[in-house]
């Protein structure tokens, strides 16, 4: 059955990604900050999200959301004034978009990324 295989191939899909997120120890890897603002890393969580946009009714089962939490402490947090996500971008050529929530101090930040807008100013 053509549609079993194609079941197959997702949890084969899935279960790479699942490797692959437990490789990631460091946001550093996917997000450029100052190094003036003296950021350190304290906590790093990855997850995956099933994405349902239809009720699921889509025969797109094989799409999910990568969720990467992180907490930084910063010596410096008034030095930054962007985030940018440009080496998440490269680093994965499939990326589409990146959905960015967070507080700086008492800045707090929403954005939508794309491959053509990388960086995100607070």
């Amino acid at each position: 059955d053509e549609h079993k295989h194609d079941e197959h191939e997702v949890d084969r899909d899935h279960t790479h990604l699942t490797e692959e997120l437990k490789e990631i120890t460091s946001i550093f890897e996917f997000v450029r900050l100052p190094d003036s603002a003296e950021c350190v890393q304290k906590k790093i969580d990855q997850s995956l999200r099933d994405v349902v946009t239809d009720g699921g009714a889509s025969k797109d089962l094989g799409h999910k959301d990568v969720v990467i939490e992180a907490n930084l402490t910063c010596g410096h947090p008034d030095k930054i004034t962007a985030f940018d996500f440009g080496p998440a971008f490269e680093r994965f050529e499939d990326l589409e978009k990146i959905e960015v929530e967070g507080v700086v101090g008492d800045r707090s930040l929403s954005d939508s990324l794309t491959r053509e807008r990388v960086k995100t100013s607070i």
